[in-house]
């Protein structure tokens, strides 16, 4: 991975002041057109700060409405299963910036009967799992379920640590043996607010380079030397390409990770991927390659090779003659559709004295068999051969006696 000299940055670009207002996250407002039970990851925006939601262990949907029978809480978007052991699924959310506090609204999903308050675990973390965590809680938070139903209880729980983090892992662990009063079999979880811890911050502005062609996640404010971890996920018909910044390649990897220590503009390169149909005409004719997928701009090589009783003659795009020779090779700048055209050929064997047989394969639909006394070019000399045509195996054959003097043949298509 190619990384441009962070210090050679933030020279010409320097830090600012970060606020050390609060930000909340929230899945129903935060990100236009999510779809039901839409897969992590999801990036939410909100007041210049970005946070990153991903299924670190097992699965985790983004959802607008939890719904239960009769009970429905439109208001909770976010919901993973508790599995069947201690180890627990987990949801990570990682801010771009460094924060003292997270609370979250949240609700369980419990099994009768239901009067326990199942712990909520969370994990801090500044900058990555694989450091030590900076604090954790395992509070079963404020329960209260709605009126006249307690199978939802609802509640609110805050985290806070002196040591500044950006990172939160959260799980809800299956008690073993199970309380005989019921627990969760799935937690729900709505909007975050964090409280910013201050600090030097940056802003990482990242954009696909051409429009449709990729989703871009990561990009926003970051606390100074936080790592900052852009994806770019091609959409259909593209490719990705590389990172750029001020036209030079600092990553070919869709992911790239760095420190965030000045402001940055980078751009995700994404290349239209290209179809190149080839086929033969007739089919029986022969066999074509190179055909498929290709990436703008890549050399492709697009052959023909003749069945038996075949030639092959030339390639054709949209009925107009391309090269007639059975091994093209181009540059891939569009789609296209290129044939590739056989003829049958003609087998001339003496049968008896003074007599021919002219055979030429039977999956030549079709052709005639015509003649020609002084292989005059001149369509208007040439007439249709009457004599009965037969087929034998794989071959149409066509006897000539007697021979009366010089003659031509060719098939013809009419």
């Amino acid at each position: 991975m190619a990384l441009v000299a962070a210090g050679l940055l933030a020279l010409v670009l320097p830090l600012r002041p970060a606020s050390a207002q609060s930000a909340t996250f929230d899945f129903d407002t935060g990100a236009p057109g999510l779809s039901l039970y839409q897969p992590l990851p999801v990036d939410q925006t909100a007041d210049g700060m970005t946070a990153h939601f991903r299924a670190a262990v097992g699965g985790f949907s983004v959802q607008t409405a939890v719904s239960l029978g009769r009970l429905r809480l439109p208001l909770f978007s976010g919901n993973f299963p508790v599995p069947d052991d201690n180890a627990g699924n987990s949801l990570d959310i990682q801010f771009s910036e460094l924060v003292t506090n997270v609370t979250f609204a949240f609700a369980t999903i419990q099994v009768h009967p239901i009067e326990e308050e199942t712990p909520i675990r969370l994990l801090a973390y500044t900058n990555s799992t694989a450091t030590p965590a900076v604090g954790m809680t395992n509070a079963t938070g404020n329960y209260g379920g709605p009126t006249g139903n307690d199978s939802w209880p609802m509640g609110t729980l805050t985290f806070q640590s002196s040591t500044p983090f950006n990172l939160v892992r959260i799980s809800v662990p299956r008690v073993v043996p199970p309380p005989s009063t019921g627990q969760a079999t799935d937690f729900c979880l709505d909007n975050l607010t964090v409280q910013r811890a201050g600090g030097l911050a940056c802003t990482i502005t990242a954009s696909p380079s051409l429009a449709g062609s990729g989703l871009i996640s990561g990009g926003g404010g970051y606390s100074a030397g936080l790592t900052a971890t852009l994806t770019a996920e091609a959409n259909l018909g593209y490719e990705f390409v590389s990172w750029t910044e001020d036209g030079t390649v600092v990553s070919s990897t869709a992911s790239y990770s760095f420190v965030a220590n000045a402001d940055r503009t980078l751009v995700a390169n994404f290349t239209p991927i290209l179809t190149i149909t080839t086929s033969s005409s007739p089919v029986a004719g022969g066999t074509t390659s190179g055909g498929g997928s290709y990436v703008s701009g890549t050399s492709v090589t697009v052959g023909a090779t003749a069945n038996a009783g075949y030639a092959f003659g030339h390639w054709t795009q949209g009925g107009s003659a391309v090269t007639n020779a059975a091994s093209y090779t181009f540059v891939a700048t569009a789609n296209r559709v290129l044939v590739a055209n056989f003829s049958p050929l003609l087998n001339i064997a003496f049968s008896a004295p003074n007599a021919l047989v002219i055979s030429w394969p039977a999956s030549a639909t079709g052709y005639e068999l015509w003649q020609n006394s002084a292989l005059d070019p001149d369509p208007d000399s040439w007439w249709p051969v009457t004599n009965p045509v037969t087929v034998v195996g794989a071959r149409k054959e066509v006897l000539i006696a007697p021979l009366t003097g010089p003659g031509f043949y060719r098939l013809w298509h009419p």
